[in-house]
């Protein structure tokens, strides 16, 4: 999951070319959950695509992408590891929060 959201922010930063170029990854415990943050300077996620970013064979990424990534990365979070997924923008770029119930 992890490896596919790093690298679709790899590829929105090198489409974007912004001048600070970066991903960070962050997280905290929250009660019983744990968020995880990976956040990027690629510019963000048009608001009118961000509900369908998650779906399968939806793509930004025109004759590359099959548009599966996202949709099997929030299929492994949410029905695999009880979790949720979501993606917010920032000023930079987006960021997406993986919520996991703590061990």
């Amino acid at each position: 999951v992890m490896v596919n959201i790093i690298n679709n922010a790899k590829d929105a930063i090198l489409e974007k070319n912004p001048d600070e170029k970066e991903i960070s990854i962050y997280s905290e415990v929250k009660e019983d959950r744990v968020l995880l943050y990976i956040e990027d300077t690629g510019g963000g996620i048009p608001e009118d695509l961000k509900n369908k970013i998650f779906d399968p064979y939806f793509s930004t990424k025109a004759n590359v992408g099959t548009g599966l990534g996202l949709y099997i990365a929030k299929t492994i979070i949410e029905k695999h590891m009880n979790g949720k997924i979501n993606v917010e923008n920032t000023e930079k770029g987006a960021k997406f929060i993986i919520e996991l119930p703590k061990a």
